[in-house]
């Protein structure tokens, strides 16, 4: 069960991130996930990190499938971000990396938080503060911001 949900949310994930390649595009992303908790009826989780509560001590098989999860998100994130940098989207010195292990801690963080408060705010303040501090710059002009897939 927890194999299938990390899974579906992975492969939502996929498509946009393997587009990743300009600042306008990181920007879209986090807009679209704060939009995404914004539109939901039901509380502010994230729909793999919150399962980590649903399990018991001793289900490995659920905590690897939870892993493996999370490290493919990392994963798709640094390799958009590493096509953001290579384009000069990243401030100098800033490690593609290091970004996108801040930027996924501060969607679960910001996540958390949202769902103790009820307002996507802190989501939103978290991810753009991290990205605010690791981009060259705002979006260019003229760069479309990409239309999120599936």
């Amino acid at each position: 069960m927890v194999a299938v949900q990390v899974e579906r949310v992975v492969a939502g994930l996929t498509p946009t991130l393997e587009a990743m390649s300009t600042t306008a595009d990181v920007y879209a992303w986090c807009d679209e996930a704060v939009t995404f908790h914004a539109a939901s009826t039901t509380s502010i989780r994230c729909p793999i990190g919150s399962l980590i509560h649903q399990l018991r001590d001793d289900d490995v098989a659920a905590r690897r499938a939870l892993v493996a999860g999370f490290a493919r998100w990392e994963q798709l994130l640094e390799a958009g971000l590493q096509r953001v940098d290579e384009s000069g989207g990243l401030k100098k010195g800033t490690d593609a990396g290091t970004l996108a292990s801040a930027l996924l801690a501060a969607y679960q963080g910001g996540v958390l938080l949202s769902n103790v408060t009820g307002d996507v705010a802190p989501l939103r303040r978290a991810l753009r503060g991290v990205v605010d501090a690791a981009l060259a710059g705002p979006p260019r002009p003229g760069e479309a911001r990409r239309a999120r897939s599936a």
